[in-house]
């Protein structure tokens, strides 16, 4: 049997691990620490096919979004499918998001028109004062990163037999083996999905490529009172700037400009 080596148990390791081992391959990982600590655990924890354009990375999202309920479905992971609503408070938000839902409202998105009147039905986290309309999208879902993290490497190993290596280093990589504290370990395949580590692995690589080291910190609330939920994820007017699925729209070039100035 073949065997994959993935450097990294974050969410991309993990991925890459699932998908050798649904194809067959031997599946070992290894991972520096106890446990994945890195930008996999600080992210927002949403699933969001909606971010992308429609056609092969749309189509890839949703096959995501697939595997993501799969594998809560059967590891009891949590996840949540809320969809989502972009809101509109500006008027350069509002023109975007009308142009959007126009051109995009009988394609595959699976989009509804927020008004102001109903937006409550959608989250009663949106703030009505000054609300001028918005976007719902039905498939994007909510997990928990820290949970999902902790979650998976279980599942792997239950259901597909991957090895977990913890509080690993790999300290070299050539083109068939990884090296760490225990020695060489031979591999068909090497991912390396180590984050920020691989700057540490390959510098020449890393100072060649155009990447800025950056941090997220999320905020994180407690449970709030009388079981009250947030409803569909929310996003504002500068998410609409991140994201390739709104790049169609020529009104988004009014909108730079303004959170530019």
């Amino acid at each position: 049997m073949k065997k994959v080596i993935v450097i990294g148990a974050g969410i991309v390791g993990l991925a890459h691990a699932l998908a050798a081992a649904k194809k067959g391959y031997k599946v070992e990982v290894f991972e520096r620490s106890e446990k994945a600590v890195g930008a996999s655990i600080r992210n927002f924890g949403m699933v969001w096919p909606v971010g992308q354009p429609v056609g092969k990375t749309y189509d890839r999202a949703l096959r995501s979004r697939e595997v993501w309920l799969k594998i809560a479905q059967e590891s009891k992971m949590f996840i949540d499918p809320v969809g989502s609503v972009h809101v509109a408070y500006q008027q350069d938000e509002l023109a975007v998001l009308q142009e959007f839902f126009e051109q995009q409202k009988d394609d595959a998105y699976k989009l509804e028109w927020v008004e102001p009147a109903n937006a409550d039905s959608y989250s009663q986290a949106i703030n009505p004062e000054g609300f001028l309309g918005g976007v719902f999208s039905e498939t994007e879902c909510i997990v928990d990163p820290r949970q999902a993290i902790a979650t998976i490497p279980s599942y792997l190993e239950d259901k597909f037999n991957v090895v977990f290596n913890w509080n690993t280093a790999v300290t070299e990589v050539n083109e068939n083996a990884v090296r760490t504290k225990s020695g060489w370990y031979k591999g068909d395949h090497i991912f390396v999905c180590s984050g920020a580590d691989f700057e540490i692995l390959f510098p020449e690589t890393f100072t060649q490529m155009p990447i800025t080291k950056c941090k997220l910190q999320m905020m994180r609330t407690g449970i709030q009172p009388n079981s009250w939920r947030l409803g569909a994820a929310l996003a504002g007017g500068l998410t609409l700037t991140h994201y390739k699925a709104f790049e169609s729209c020529s009104s988004l070039e009014a909108l730079k400009n303004r959170i530019k100035a």
